[in-house]
């Protein structure tokens, strides 16, 4: 009886990752609210717009100006503190504990966002693909991660065939534009995908010039509508990191 008892409390209970209280969930509902959702999200990007001035269309002036081949982004978060170092210690440090935390954190928003706009369930949903090179180094696809606990928990399926082409160089310290012309004829999509709607997964948006890349390779194979799915959005002011 006692070893259940302790099965039970070891499946169950987890200590938070900031404040370390045992929970139920990795994460404790005090501490999220140290995660702060975008302010006046763009209706496309999701770019947090000025709070001065009035907009009659939530839209940026660059997805005006050039619209981006995905559709619409859904991202809950800011990327910044403390999140952001969540994050990049998932990414950059391979802690799986902080992936499945930020798995079940993206899960819980992207099932509350869906029950409010049903219209736009996916088809199926696709993670950001890493060419070998770049996944055998890192040893994972952080992406990947949040697109399985997506399968799994809201059950929408995979689309898998998809491969990068190219390992392109870092994008760190590129503009957009300059994104945009290093991805260029990165992905391949080999499968009919005739009237889906498919929703790309990401870890952070930041300009937005990988996922447009790949909405555009998945509209070319027959995407009716593409939306971007991310944990964070990176604030204008960090659009060159």
């Amino acid at each position: 009886m006692l070893n259940t008892l302790l099965n039970r409390l070891f499946i169950t209970s987890h200590q938070c990752l900031l404040c370390g209280d045992l929970n139920p969930q990795r994460i404790c509902q005090q501490c999220k609210i140290y995660f702060q959702p975008p302010q006046k999200p763009c209706k496309r990007c999701a770019i947090p717009l000025p709070l001065s001035g009035q907009h009659h269309e939530p839209i940026c002036g660059e997805c005006l100006k050039t619209p981006p081949s995905y559709d619409h982004v859904f991202t809950p978060y800011v990327y910044e503190q403390p999140l952001a170092k969540l994050i990049q210690d998932f990414k950059h440090k391979g802690h799986e504990h902080i992936g499945r935390a930020l798995a079940d954190l993206l899960c819980e928003s992207v099932k509350t966002y869906f029950e409010k706009n049903f219209s736009l369930f996916p088809d199926r949903i696709i993670a950001v693909p890493l060419h070998w090179r770049r996944q055998w180094q890192r040893g994972f696809n952080q992406a990947e991660t949040f697109a399985s606990a997506l399968r799994d928990q809201l059950g929408i399926k995979e689309l898998t065939k998809v491969k990068r082409l190219n390992n392109t160089d870092s994008q760190k310290g590129l503009n957009r534009e300059q994104r945009l012309k290093n991805l260029r004829g990165s992905f391949s999509v080999i499968e009919a995908l005739g009237g889906k709607n498919i929703a790309i997964i990401d870890d952070v948006m930041t300009t937005g010039a990988t996922v447009n890349t790949l909405a555009k390779a998945l509209k070319h194979a027959g995407a009716v509508q593409v939306c971007v799915i991310a944990l964070a959005r990176t604030p204008k002011s960090q659009d060159n990191s």
